[in-house]
């Protein structure tokens, strides 16, 4: 109920996608959580339903699956992002142009500060650089992931799961939207797209996980400390009782 509810504010702003970003975010917290899953599969289903009437409402919803599914029957109109950032990935090769290189953020392919930067990483450092920045998206999933497991109460677990598939989901769908693997959607690449509310948020969502992981390692040492202790004094009572 709370995600529709937050979910429908920010479709009325309007921002489909956002909305959907937070629909998947939440619904991953339940997913992980021990709720029962045919609550979750109703949840996803009751959202299924206004999501598909908001996208056939909008005519420029329509547009961009339209673009997704056949950009080639309107390469100048429609098709014209997706075609695009195709050429700036393709262009860039193995190893890419070079730094500033790019010809294609030169008022060919739109966005390319914000939504398509990933298409401008791959023009000017190839498939070098493309797989360096999904290996260090990958890093940071990884790391996350294994935060939750060594989280100190499920509050703080929840919390540690939302932050970083905040970070890796928009990472994803940033990505596979320049691939042409999803339809254009608008958001932003974490840290890497201009915008200062999108590396706020980031930011923030970094710095507790950041937090998170000193938490957890402090505390192991303190358990390794406190079970070293625990080891020594059983040990001496042992010697003791030997001795005596």
């Amino acid at each position: 109920f709370y995600i529709a509810l937050f979910a429908l504010l920010t479709v009325l702003q309007p921002d489909f996608s956002s909305a959907a970003m937070l629909i998947l975010i939440g619904m991953t917290i339940l997913f992980l959580s021990p709720t029962p899953l045919r609550y979750f599969v109703v949840s996803m289903g009751g959202l299924a339903v206004p999501a598909v009437f908001f996208v056939s409402i909008s005519s420029y919803k329509m547009d961009r699956i339209t673009a997704f599914l056949h950009p080639e029957q309107d390469m100048l109109g429609k098709g014209y992002q997706i075609i695009q950032s195709l050429v700036s990935l393709g262009s860039g090769g193995i190893a890419g142009k070079g730094f500033a290189q790019s010809t294609q953020k030169m008022f060919f392919l739109p966005e390319a500060h914000t939504d398509f930067i990933f298409s401008i990483i791959g023009e000017e450092w190839g498939l070098l650089g493309t797989a360096f920045v999904l290996v260090i998206f990958g890093i940071l999933a990884w790391r996350g992931i294994s935060l939750t497991f060594r989280a100190p109460d499920k509050f703080t677990r929840y919390l540690a799961i939302g932050f970083t598939a905040n970070l890796v989901f928009y990472a994803l769908v940033n990505m596979m939207v320049t691939v042409h693997l999803a339809p254009p959607t608008g958001l932003p690449l974490p840290f890497i797209s201009y915008g200062g509310s999108s590396m706020l948020v980031s930011s923030i969502s970094a710095g507790f996980l950041l937090n998170l992981s000193a938490v957890v390692h402090s505390t192991a040492r303190q358990n390794q400390f406190q079970f070293g202790n625990r080891a020594s004094r059983n040990w001496e009572k042992r010697k003791l009782k030997y001795v005596r």
